[in-house]
């Protein structure tokens, strides 16, 4: 007792064998809810041994389904749909100047780790709406990229 005791008034913590918020989504930060204005936030359910990801709004998550109804978007789907959006961008012609690194990250993606991908869809992105009644996406890209003729975009 005297050594749990001293352990717990010194503060000593074992180390953590990992990193807290593993679950980082693609668009975590970036993804907002249209109906409300809040943040939608990475998280994921396990069903079967399966783990499936998801983003929920902030709002819903906090106060309820009645307070921002139906803001669950199950990552598989807003995902690739973001990317493949992207890549469509990146080769129209007002995006040849402003476009250039893009399309390299873009090229490889598959390969990239996570923490890469989230940073090329950030140096793209300025934010990503998700509207749960319309079911629409909406990308808004990087202010140095709309300076060059790029704007928002939607899916």
């Amino acid at each position: 007792w005297k050594r749990v005791n001293e352990l717990l008034r010194d503060g000593e913590r074992g180390r953590e064998s990992a990193p807290r918020n593993r679950q980082r989504g693609l668009l975590q930060g970036l993804l907002e809810c249209r109906v409300c204005g809040q943040r939608m936030i990475g998280g994921y359910t396990t069903k079967l041994g399966r783990r499936h990801a998801y983003y929920v709004c902030l709002t819903a998550q906090k106060r309820g389904a009645s307070a921002c109804p139906g803001q669950r978007l199950a990552a598989h789907r807003i995902e690739p749909a973001v990317v493949q959006r992207l890549r469509e961008l990146v080769v129209q012609p007002e995006w040849q100047e402003a476009g250039s690194a893009l399309r390299a990250g873009l090229s490889g993606w598959e390969k990239l780790k996570g923490e890469e991908q989230r940073g090329i869809l950030r140096k793209a992105l300025k934010r990503i709406g998700y509207d749960s009644r319309k079911e629409e996406v909406f990308l808004e890209v990087q202010e140095e990229l709309t300076a060059k003729g790029v704007g928002p975009s939607s899916l």
